[in-house]
């Protein structure tokens, strides 16, 4: 029996059974009740995620409109923040909630690493890629905090648009780090461990196993017998 209703995510789903599971728990460790209510509902099936990601030539176009202003005629400077905020996300991998609280502090230019903490507290350090490298040398530093605005999605939805590309969202970036990673050579594993993963890299195989299909061609014509 399945507790999936159609109106609802397979993750919200999940997550649910969970909780009550828990509950559950609690009340039978403590005498309340014998037997458990949930033993016969079973997790609902996550389908992957079809991801729709621009290719790097769209992706340039992509940030070179955010960085363009609405009024051409105004030099704007939250368009350029905007730009450099999808530019971070997308070479870093690291969610909204990281890019918001990192600091100069963080960026160590000596291990070539960034130190994020995100979801939950956790802290990891990620490498610090060329295109990151030369963003962080071009970056203004107007305090303490590494960018200037906490998010794009306004800017990201009109230069989608401008551009007609599919819109794309703060979390899509997050997936183009990743599957960029993987079609450069970044083993699967490796790239979990980035995104700060603790599963070894099982959802990251999840949800990456599948990657654009001008790499998947690519990648056939090296099979060789």
């Amino acid at each position: 029996m399945s507790i999936k209703p159609p109106r609802y995510s397979a993750n919200l789903c999940n997550q649910a059974l969970s909780t009550l599971r828990m509950v559950v728990k609690e009340a039978m460790d403590s005498g309340l009740i014998s037997i458990d209510p949930t033993k016969d509902l079973k997790r609902s099936r996550v389908e992957p995620k079809h991801l729709v990601l621009p290719s790097p030539e769209q992706f340039k176009l992509f940030v070179a409109a955010v960085r363009k202003p609405k009024n051409e005629r105004k030099h704007s400077w939250r368009s350029d923040a905007c730009a450099d905020f999808v530019e971070f996300c997308a070479y870093s991998g690291v969610r909204k909630e990281g890019a918001n609280n990192l600091k100069w502090a963080d960026i160590n230019f000596h291990s070539n690493t960034i130190h994020v903490v995100e979801k939950g507290g956790y802290g990891r350090h990620i490498p610090i890629i060329p295109a990151m490298q030369e963003l962080l040398k071009r970056l203004p530093r107007h305090g303490e905090y590494v960018l200037r605005v906490k998010e794009a999605e306004i800017s990201m939805t009109r230069a989608a648009k401008a551009i007609g590309m599919p819109r794309i969202t703060h979390h899509d970036l997050r997936h183009l780090f990743a599957t960029t990673c993987i079609e450069c050579g970044v083993d699967i594993p490796t790239v979990s461990r980035w995104l700060g993963h603790k599963d070894g890299g099982v959802l990251a195989l999840k949800t990456y196993g599948h990657l654009r299909e001008s790499h998947s061609l690519k990648a056939a014509q090296q099979v060789i017998f």
